[in-house]
């Protein structure tokens, strides 16, 4: 009896594949399944490749601001509204760029966010800049060699902005 309980639990599961998949016979469940996930790989493999596109023309924007003072590219901006994850992303992509320095303030109501980062190419220590400036202005944050991001008051943005500037002008 039990035996019959399971061909019959089988034999449901299967009408059910049968009609989610909308194939007549069971033989061809296995292609259905095979053709879906074969779908699904190429949507994921053109919106991946649809997202690389974007973040170039959105880093192409960033890169648009860039002052070059003896073969290095500053981009030095203060920006409203800006989606910060994407920033992340695009100013990790310019960072694989060589002599890059990027100094962005983000201002959000009475503080604000900084965000620096150098090329991996260049000789430095963003985070000995960070580390010395804490001392002098009102810091939060963290970050490594290359990369930090801090949390400042508005009032203290620009100055800590033009810190970080002048520093790194000296690598």
């Amino acid at each position: 009896m039990e035996a019959f309980h399971h061909f019959r639990e089988d034999e449901k599961l299967l009408q059910s594949l049968r009609l989610h998949y909308d194939v007549k016979e069971n033989k061809d469940i296995l292609k259905a399944a095979r053709r879906i996930k074969t779908t699904k790989d190429s949507l994921a493999k053109d919106n991946k490749k649809m997202q690389e596109e974007l973040g170039l023309e959105a880093m192409n924007e960033y890169l648009k601001m860039a002052t070059t003072v003896k073969g290095r590219h500053y981009i030095y901006k203060v920006l409203d509204g800006v989606n910060f994850r994407e920033l992340k992303y695009i100013s990790g992509k310019i960072m694989d760029r060589p002599d890059y320095v990027q100094i962005y303030g983000i201002p959000n109501g009475s503080m604000s966010q900084i965000l620096v980062c150098i090329s991996k190419n260049i000789l430095g220590n963003v985070k000995n800049i960070y580390d010395e400036l804490k001392e002098i202005y009102p810091l939060t944050g963290g970050g490594n060699l290359y990369r930090i991001q801090a949390n400042c008051p508005i009032t203290s943005l620009s100055d800590v902005m033009d810190e970080f500037l002048v520093r790194l002008q000296k690598f």
